[in-house]
């Protein structure tokens, strides 16, 4: 077993900590986010769509038809209703390795805006669990070297498009 450097692991506790600060600016002021939650829709698809142009313009270097299957694979993933964190939590894995603070950023962003939104502690640990448990996996199980960029990157590709769409519909 390898061991994992040290900046991927804070570069992915970064990210996860945008959901406790969503989960606290929830209780902290709840009342002020109940008029707001058109704008932190708006932000939702904003941040979604720049997670989609990151993973566009960074991550997807050749596309060939494994590339366009990934992507459709992922585009149906993501239209039917699979939990958006279980791929952030991959890619903030994939990117993090590229050492992508910009990337966890974004994750940030978007794990705070819906836990903001949803402020439950249900959808909180809901949440949590659909991020760690793929980056615990990635991790312990030294996935990467297997499952490498060229397919998970545009697999991702495809769940931000259609997360994109999604928000852009409602």
């Amino acid at each position: 077993m390898t061991m994992v450097p040290w900046l991927e692991i804070l570069i992915v506790i970064y990210a996860y900590t945008g959901l406790v600060v969503g989960l606290l600016l929830s209780k902290i002021a709840h009342e002020e986010l109940k008029p707001g939650k058109k704008y932190f829709h708006i932000a939702k698809i904003i941040v979604i769509f720049s997670l989609l142009m990151f993973t566009y313009l960074f991550g997807l270097k050749n596309l060939d038809f494994s590339s366009f299957l990934w992507a459709f694979i992922g585009m149906m993933l993501g239209l039917f209703k699979v939990n958006e964190f279980l791929f952030l939590g991959i890619g903030t894995v994939f990117f993090s390795a590229r050492l992508s603070i910009v990337f966890a950023a974004l994750v940030f962003a978007y794990g705070m805006i819906c836990q903001a939104v949803d402020f439950s502690k249900k959808i909180f640990f809901q949440n949590s669990l659909y991020y760690l448990i793929p980056v615990l996996f990635l991790f312990s199980f030294n996935i990467l070297r297997v499952f490498t960029s060229e397919y998970s990157i545009p697999l991702l590709f495809g769940v931000f498009m259609a997360y994109s769409y999604k928000y852009i519909v409602e």
